[in-house]
């Protein structure tokens, strides 16, 4: 998130460089294994897997 904003300030001097934005970049994705990985658990949820027709979405 603060690199996003980082990109969009006001002042274009205070905007990240590419340079910097790939070094920032490489460091989150090395990172990585630091964040929770939510996908197995979506995985194992069958609710959240389970296909939903129209009829359960839109009720009369």
């Amino acid at each position: 998130y603060q690199i996003m904003t980082g990109c969009w300030s006001h002042n274009p001097d205070a905007r990240p460089t590419f340079k910097n934005l790939i070094i920032r970049l490489e460091v989150l994705l090395q990172d990585a294994a630091k964040y929770l990985d939510i996908s197995q658990s979506l995985v194992n949820n069958k609710t959240y897997l389970e296909p939903i027709s129209s009829s359960t979405i839109f009720t009369d």
